[in-house]
């Protein structure tokens, strides 16, 4: 129980400053400016659904792909890291990353709980790595082994 307490922790500690809820929240209010209270409500609950389900799933299945692709947790931590300090530095310098018509498909889009709000901005790139970076460093509960279990 305590490590799954300690990988829980560590989640959340991780998890928290990549997903940035306040900015999230910032960007669903600007994003669902003009949909009616029940729409707001309604792109928040499915927003926060895609979150979870992408997560689990490459918290599920992320050491399997790293594998598959001969990735190590640490090039993926040290990936991860170079990724989230590139979205840093853009953020410092000011431009227009949106053309006219990407404003004005986004203001008028009517489901933003997948595209743009799950992916990218909360579920991105920085979040599945930690993730699975976690998922990797804490594979899960391993099974009782043979010599504890009772002979039939």
């Amino acid at each position: 129980m305590e490590a799954l307490t300690t990988a829980f922790v560590a989640t959340l500690a991780a998890l928290v400053p990549i997903t940035n809820p306040i900015g999230a929240v910032a960007a669903h209010a600007g994003l669902s400016a003009s949909m009616p209270t029940a729409d707001v409500h309604r792109q928040a609950w499915r927003t926060g659904m895609w979150v979870a389900g992408i997560l689990m799933v490459f918290g599920a299945a992320g050491s399997l792909v790293l594998s598959a692709f001969g990735i190590s947790p640490g090039a993926l931590q040290i990936a991860g890291g170079i990724v989230v300090m590139h979205s840093g530095f853009q953020l410092m310098t000011p431009r227009d990353r949106a053309t006219p018509a990407e404003r004005e498909h986004a203001r008028t889009k009517a489901d933003i709980s997948f595209s743009p709000m799950a992916l990218p901005l909360i579920a991105g790139p920085g979040a599945i790595g930690v993730v699975i970076a976690i998922s990797a460093r804490h594979p899960g509960p391993r099974p009782a082994s043979a010599s504890s279990q009772p002979a039939p």
